[in-house]
Formats: structure tokens, sequence, C-alpha cells
């Protein structure tokens, strides 16, 4: 975190020599893990979504789920939990809505940005939400990895 924090105070994103470039894009130490990815669709049509999950560039989850439309306050959703997410590695999710161009992609790295200080989560959740002309995003943190995250 430092690292980081001293990358932006340097402006090592912009014209920096190659050493000081290569410190401060170091991606391959993710302090968060996955815990959860939750999916909902706020669309008054039914929607096809394609759901996958990425550990280290393999692929570990592949599920499609067909979610039936908002009705009144009734959202309908899915939950992901595998066995392999909740270590502090990369992943990377992306929601595709296959009858549509719709599509997010939200990764560890991505959620590293969001929270200064990650000393006390030890995983975050992605809620993607499914809309009519866009597929949203919100990040969740939590204190503990296991299966059974209550948000």
């Amino acid at each position: 975190m430092r690292r980081r924090r001293a990358c932006r105070a340097l402006g090592c994103l912009g014209f920096g020599t190659v050493g000081a470039l290569t410190g401060c894009l170091d991606r391959s130490e993710p302090s968060v893990g996955l815990a959860v990815v939750d999916v909902h669709n706020l669309r008054t049509t039914p929607s096809r979504c394609t759901v996958r999950i990425s550990r280290e560039g393999t692929r570990i989850v592949d599920r499609t789920v067909v979610l039936d439309q908002r009705d009144g306050d009734r959202v309908d959703g899915v939950t992901i939990t595998d066995e392999r997410l909740g270590d502090r590695v990369a992943y990377t999710t992306t929601v595709t809505v296959d009858d549509d161009p719709l599509s997010e992609t939200f990764g560890s790295h991505d959620a590293e940005a969001f929270v200064d200080d990650w000393s006390s989560h030890a995983c975050y959740g992605s809620s993607f939400t499914i809309e009519n002309a866009r597929i949203g995003h919100a990040l969740r943190t939590f204190e503990s990895c296991s299966a059974d995250v209550d948000g």
C-alpha cells in the first residue's frame, strides 16, 4: 500500500524511468481475495447472462443463468461462491448479457484501487446489476473469506 501511495505522489504513472514504472505497476500480489459474486436483473424483461470468473488467468467458473424480470420490488438474482475463491490471488469476473452487447469486468486489482486500507478486510464481493443500457457494479468488503459471507 505504501508503494502505491508513493508511486502516486511521484507520478510514476506519467513519464518516469522504466525501473520506477515497473515498481508502480507491480500487480502480481493482490492484498485481498474474492469471496462472492452476485448478479441481479433490474430489467423488466428476463435476461440470460454468463458469469465467468478467472483465478490467476485460469477460468474456474463459467455459468450461464436466466434471471427473471423485475416484478415491483422483487428482483431475481444469483449468488456464486466456489471453494477456489478467497485466496489472495488475482481474480477477474466478467458478466455478459447474452442477448445484448452488454458486458462488465471487475478484478482484484480494481478492488484494491477502491479501498485504501485492506487491513481489516480479507476479501471483497462483486455485485453486478443488469440494467437496460449497462451493467452496474458495486464492491462489498468482508472481514472473512468464508463462503457463508452475509455482507
